[in-house]
């Protein structure tokens, strides 16, 4: 069975907003898992979803937050 990314994309959008994350930043993290997934990168890919859904909801993972790079060493 095969799905169009799209739609993964608005469910896994959808299930995180559910848990609290907020829309924009909800989208953003499923636009990631779904392009992880994609180019084949499971353990980067859909496989965290509910890894993190679990985490929200235990509070091991806030909903919210900002991030700062303090060294980008290029790849």
């Amino acid at each position: 069975m095969s799905c169009r990314p799209l739609s993964v994309c608005k469910l896994a959008t959808n299930l995180l907003c559910a848990a609290g994350i907020p829309r924009k930043r909800a989208t953003t993290i499923a636009k990631h898992l779904v392009t992880a997934e994609l180019i084949g990168h499971k353990s980067h890919g859909l496989d965290l979803l509910p890894i993190y859904l679990v985490a929200i909801a235990d509070g091991s993972m806030r909903k919210t937050g900002n991030f700062n790079v303090l060294k980008d060493l290029g790849s």
